[in-house]
């Protein structure tokens, strides 16, 4: 229940963000992109301000950018530095932001996403929790993929 809350969170903060996000170009300068890999600590900021403080819910959304082999973004975390639920949460966001139209590019296709979640297994995405989540039959990514978007 509690990633359930975090995703929805998520997506909440994303969606009061969205103007600003959308707003830049897509070939964005280094200051921007800086900029923009500061959004998990603001969303943890709000989740402070609301007086949400569960630790599985405020994780999730500081620590969603997190790689395991260290190259995310805020902290640079490594492996199992990186919380069970962001973990988690980090699956869900890049299976969302594929399977989604943005400004600057068309969604892609389930089976597409699929993919290209695979070819980052070991190095942005834990690999036993990416395995359960790619097993998981199109009638469940349906519906996962409609919850989520709350």
């Amino acid at each position: 229940m509690n990633q359930r809350i975090a995703s929805w969170l998520h997506k909440l903060w994303l969606h009061d963000s969205t103007t600003y996000h959308h707003s830049i170009r897509v070939s964005k300068s280094q200051n921007e992109w800086e900029l923009i890999k500061q959004h998990p600590i603001w969303g943890n900021e709000f989740l402070q301000k609301e007086g949400i403080t569960n630790q599985d819910v405020t994780s999730s959304v500081l620590y969603h950018h997190e790689r395991l082999d260290g190259t995310g973004y805020p902290f640079g975390l490594i492996g199992s530095d990186i919380p069970f639920y962001a973990r988690i949460c980090s699956i869900l966001d890049a299976f969302d932001c594929m399977v989604s139209d943005r400004p600057y590019r068309k969604s892609i296709s389930f089976a597409d996403a699929k993919t290209e979640l695979w070819k980052s297994r070991n190095t942005q995405f834990d690999p036993y929790y990416l395995t359960v989540f790619l097993q998981m039959c199109e009638s469940h990514f349906i519906e996962l993929y409609h919850t989520h978007e709350c």
